[in-house]
């Protein structure tokens, strides 16, 4: 549709599209930083987002990483919202928004799942958190457009979950956790990630531990 709108098949136009999307994510980050943070953290936490090397680069990449991560972080925001002051608009925002970032790429599923589910089980104990039937409804609309989509391609072409894009038996093999170290230094590298831990121990509000606890799933 742009490349119609600017009448060319032009890539700068998807690296702004690209652009666009990773600012769009920043502003949704900027909001859920500030439901759980102070003002220095927030502003910390920001400039991470933005100009992390790794971040820069994907911000112009020419797939749909940027916008998986636009809805990621709208969804993050929203469910953190919810539970924050639960009400039904926000419910449904945060069930569309992650049913969305679902169907772009399902690469943020198990995270955003632990957000949901651990935010669940800090508002309701660990039984009523896990099973109750607000977790069941996020799961269920979250993963439906994914799962129909990729049903449908393995039906029509043969190739979906059963073929390789998610296969649980990876985990159980070493070079996969080797590979996963290997993905984190070529990415944001040790320190972001041992400073992620750090703010797990020492941080004190309940909500926003849980939080960051899920976001390790």
């Amino acid at each position: 549709a742009a490349w119609r709108i600017v009448g060319g098949e032009k890539v700068s136009v998807l690296r702004l599209l690209s652009s666009v999307f990773w600012l769009i994510g920043g502003v949704f980050i900027l909001m859920l930083l500030r439901l759980l943070f102070d003002a220095d953290t927030t502003l910390l936490g920001l400039g991470v987002y933005l100009l992390l090397p790794f971040a820069v680069i994907y911000s112009r990449f020419v797939q749909t990483y940027p916008l998986m991560i636009m809805w990621f972080a709208i969804s993050l925001y929203f469910i953190a919202a919810y539970f924050k002051k639960p009400t039904k608009a926000l419910l449904i925002a945060a069930l569309a928004a992650s049913a969305v970032c679902n169907y772009t790429r399902p690469l943020c599923i198990f995270i955003m799942f632990g957000a949901f589910i651990a935010l669940s089980i800090q508002k309701r104990g660990f039984r009523k958190g896990v099973f109750s039937k607000i977790t069941g409804l996020f799961v269920g609309v979250s993963v439906l457009p994914c799962v129909a989509f990729y049903t449908y391609q393995m039906l029509t072409t043969g190739y979906g979950f059963g073929s390789g894009l998610f296969s649980p038996r990876y985990m159980l093999h070493g070079y996969f956790w080797k590979g996963w170290f290997s993905m984190i230094q070529a990415t944001v590298g040790l320190s972001p990630v041992m400073l992620a831990i750090v703010g797990l121990l020492i941080v004190r509000d309940r909500f926003t531990k849980y939080l960051l606890a899920g976001l390790w799933a």
